[in-house]
């Protein structure tokens, strides 16, 4: 067992107890989160897009990174490329690297699968070998 382990009651025992616990309080966990994603959207949108970002294998330095980008891609409303205006949520896409997983900018899904624009850190990286 590590030090994690022993810290957070990673034991099967402790993980049955867990598990037994959730199932018994299922709804009442459910509603708890659905209620607090209502109060808070703002917060809500902000976790379910670092989440996402982080699936897709955007890195950001730190968590001020990360912010920084979020104040980005939330105040912008045209397209980086095409100068485009946004009509919702689902047509904004963040850019990014798919070698480093450097953000690059905030692209339409047109300009996004039409422009495949190299990362200048990845082709520096790539000289220097």
């Amino acid at each position: 067992m590590t030090k994690w382990d022993i810290k957070y009651n990673h034991s099967p025992a402790g993980i049955a107890r867990y598990l037994r616990y959730y199932n018994k309080n299922k709804a009442k966990i459910f509603n708890r989160k659905k209620e607090w994603v209502k109060n808070n959207p703002l917060a809500a949108d902000k976790i379910s897009k670092r989440t996402k970002w982080k699936h897709a294998k955007i890195k950001f330095d730190d968590s001020s990174h990360f912010d920084e980008c979020y104040e980005i891609y939330t105040a912008e409303t045209n397209c980086f490329c095409c100068d485009a205006e946004f009509k919702c949520g689902r047509d904004k896409h963040f850019d990014h690297c798919h070698d480093c997983g450097e953000p690059r900018a905030v692209l339409c899904m047109k300009c996004n699968i039409k422009n495949k624009i190299s990362c200048a850190i990845c082709a520096y990286n790539a000289h220097d070998l």
